[in-house]
């Protein structure tokens, strides 16, 4: 822009010096020299029209021509829009433009050229809920371009969805996908979901765990990842407390002893006091009456490396769950302890006295 307005300026004060040296060149204009004065006159109006309408001119034209990309690519998405509906009114469905894709696809050589004609089949076998055949279509993708991440992940995505599980072969797929991009999220995601199938729902834990680094935290997908983490820990299997560190004392407080019924489920919590939100320590159990007794160590960690024994200083959480869920809801009671060193063996008191709102 500044390119432009510089050309103008430059453009206008060569455009003057044609008429003004000329002007200044005229003496004092005697009534026998009147056609002279009238070429003065007009060289005054020329220069007038320069100063003023040239570069107003010179913008007009910029604003039209200058966004002729713009327009240029108008006119392009709307004849690529043109030729969508045009190819609907051509076969009349969507059933037909896949018919005749894959009649067009079967024609074609079987190389890498044709392999995002068979990945767009695919898709829209998959819209149209025929999932054998999209499954066969992103498999044919990868043979034919096996290098290609969103055909690998549509291919594994796909048999997941029929299969509810992945082969051997779907996660060597995906292994050798997240050792060209370790950051693929929807790579890990699909292994954190087979494992959870399989409960194994450490392994789980673990993938979906690396997962939050990639989200804000108050993100709605960081929300989804906290819930099915916090899933996964509710089908851990309760672990004997014999080699417990930490011993805790629960109480309800008195306000709150009338609501309690025989299907409250009671979260335990042991929470890294630096603030992050996957616990050290977890316990789920059937409540019949309070005080309830229970102690917590390493025994009931969550994931390697995230125990009692590797946090400074942590904090224990108790909730009452009236639903079951290990996501906090409205009308849960909760309370939490105060914050002790890893080395404390002090026995911690809770009284769950607040009302989740």
């Amino acid at each position: 822009m500044i390119l432009f307005w510089s050309a103008i300026i430059i453009l206008t004060i060569i455009a003057l010096a044609f008429l003004i040296i000329p002007l200044l060149s005229y003496k004092k204009v005697s009534p026998r020299f009147a056609s002279e004065n009238l070429t003065v006159k007009s060289l005054c109006l020329s220069i007038v029209f320069i100063i003023v309408l040239f570069p107003l001119f010179s913008l007009l034209m910029y604003s039209y021509w200058g966004k002729s990309e713009l327009v240029a690519q108008e006119l392009t998405l709307k004849n690529r829009n043109d030729n969508v509906r045009q190819e609907i009114a051509k076969y009349g469905s969507r059933h037909k433009i896949i018919l005749a894709l894959r009649h067009k696809l079967d024609q074609l050589p079987k190389d890498e050229n044709s392999a995002k004609g068979w990945y767009l089949l695919g898709k829209l076998y998959f819209n149209e809920k025929n999932y054998v055949s999209a499954l066969q279509s992103f498999k044919q993708a990868v043979l034919l371009k096996p290098d290609e991440p969103d055909y690998v992940l549509q291919f594994v995505s796909a048999n997941f969805y029929i299969n509810h599980k992945l082969t051997a072969e779907d996660a060597t797929l995906l292994e050798k996908l997240l050792k060209r991009d370790p950051n693929n999220i929807n790579a890990m995601n699909l292994l954190a979901l087979d494992a959870f199938q399989q409960k194994q729902f450490d392994k789980a834990i673990r993938y979906w765990e690396s997962l939050l680094k990639y989200f804000p935290i108050d993100s709605d997908d960081s929300k989804s990842l906290i819930a099915m983490i916090s899933q996964a820990q509710n089908q851990l299997p309760v672990i004997n407390n014999a080699f417990a560190k930490i011993k805790v004392t629960i109480n309800l407080s008195a306000t709150f002893k009338n609501n309690l019924s025989q299907s409250n489920i009671l979260f335990v919590y042991a929470l890294d006091a630096g603030g992050s939100k996957i616990p050290l320590a977890a316990l789920r159990l059937d409540i019949k009456q309070f005080p309830v007794h229970l102690a917590l160590g390493d025994l009931q960690s969550m994931l390697p490396g995230k125990s009692l024994a590797n946090a400074n200083k942590f904090y224990v959480e108790a909730r009452v769950s009236k639903s079951g869920n290990a996501l906090p809801a409205k009308g849960d009671l909760v309370g939490k302890s105060e914050v002790i060193s890893k080395d404390s063996r002090r026995p911690l008191q809770i009284n769950i006295a607040t009302v989740v709102n």
